[in-house]
């Protein structure tokens, strides 16, 4: 079974290091990023396929305008986002822009790492 090339985008040091270290103990290739800036740049460094998971909230952009810039640059990347608190027209943009999946906050860690196989096997990431 291959492993993943993950990049965690999230503000929150304890949720990115909690988030990186599961992945990590799973065997996948872990980058991450504290903003939507790094995020773009690790995007556009990730290895074909790469699974990005970016949370809706962060302090330089929004994780849809990250998101964009994503579809733009690297359709063949799967993003997954996360957040607290979803709004509908986010919701359906978010859809629009074809996000794979979408991860309430707090995270089960164990349903990150299902989602993250489960992209990777289904050949989507």
């Amino acid at each position: 079974m291959s492993m993943a090339n993950v990049i965690v985008a999230d503000d929150e040091d304890l949720l990115r290091w909690a988030l990186v270290q599961r992945l990590q103990r799973d065997g996948h290739q872990v980058g991450e990023a504290g903003n939507g800036a790094a995020a773009i740049d690790a995007v556009a460094a990730a290895a074909p396929r790469a699974v990005v998971l970016l949370d809706v909230k962060l302090p330089d952009m929004t994780g849809l305008t990250v998101l964009k810039a994503i579809r733009e640059r690297r359709p063949d990347v799967t993003v997954v986002m996360m957040t607290a608190y979803w709004a509908s027209d986010a919701l359906a943009e978010a859809r629009r822009l074809g996000v794979r999946d979408l991860l309430a906050k707090p995270l089960d860690l164990d349903r990150v790492a299902a989602t993250v196989m489960a992209a990777k096997e289904i050949g989507t990431c």
